[in-house]
């Protein structure tokens, strides 16, 4: 629960005799977490990019007031459940219950060969139309040498997102060079931004390896054209600014 959870779907559930209290609580990390043997400086915060999805639900006996065949529930993530629209928060389930099929998690996992050692959070997966400003850490330390921790965190960071929006990606450190970008949702895609410090060459692939050609140049606005969103691995570096733009699908990964 510290590091990641995929998305869990639920099939055929019957629900019989279910009060608006009694349907679910996402946990809170404990401040314990909060230290070097663990996750750092603050808390990890898998637990609050957790999706769990139901599907031809059915109710018997004494039900809740959100009783609907289809629904969504996500935790009390103060960075994105409350802009997300169709979900109305539950004090007593500590989290939202939506409808809105477009709920999905952005995974991206560091592949150089410091990634264990660098540090590089928090990351802050952002979207200045909805107010989404997601603060993201890094794995917790799970090694163990003798008495001490090892001292080493995968920089593996999933995120909540609603698909079909825009979405900048801010390291606090320097970026990693290499990266796998993926997209767990239903439908739809999002098109990401990151910012560098260096204007090096950056290509974008899928996980063979295949190079998804970056955009011609638009001779108008003197850089490469702008992402349409025509498909997975679509991207272009503006090298001006020093930010790459890559757009993905739905259960498609690109590798930066």
């Amino acid at each position: 629960m510290a590091d990641y959870v995929p998305i869990q779907y639920f099939y055929d559930t019957h629900f019989e005799d279910i009060d608006d209290d009694a349907f679910a609580w996402w946990f809170d990390a404990p401040d314990s977490w909060a230290e070097i043997d663990d996750c750092g400086e603050v808390v990890c915060t898998g637990n609050k990019n957790v999706l769990a999805e139901f599907r031809d639900t059915t109710w018997s006996g004494r039900t809740p007031t959100f009783a609907a065949s289809k629904f969504q529930v996500i935790p009390d993530n103060t960075g994105v459940s409350p802009y997300v629209s169709g979900c109305d928060y539950y004090k007593t389930h500590n989290g939202y219950i939506c409808d809105n099929d477009k709920l999905g998690i952005l995974h991206f996992k560091a592949l150089d060969d410091d990634s264990y050692d660098r540090s590089v959070q928090p990351v802050y997966v952002s979207n200045n139309d909805t107010g989404i400003n997601n603060k993201l850490n890094s794995f917790m330390d799970h090694v163990w040498d003798g008495f001490y921790t090892g001292q080493v965190r995968e920089s593996t960071f999933p995120s909540l997102v609603v698909t079909d929006y825009d979405y900048d990606v801010e390291y606090t450190g320097t970026p990693f060079k290499k990266m796998i970008y993926a997209l767990r949702a239903n439908q739809g895609g999002v098109k990401i931004r990151v910012q560098y410090f260096n204007a090096e060459t950056y290509i974008v692939t899928d996980l063979d390896g295949n190079k998804y050609e970056p955009n011609e140049f638009d001779e108008d606005e003197g850089v490469q054209g702008a992402i349409k969103k025509n498909g997975c691995g679509e991207n272009r570096f503006l090298g001006q600014q020093k930010i790459l733009e890559f757009y993905i699908e739905a259960d498609c990964q690109v590798k930066i």
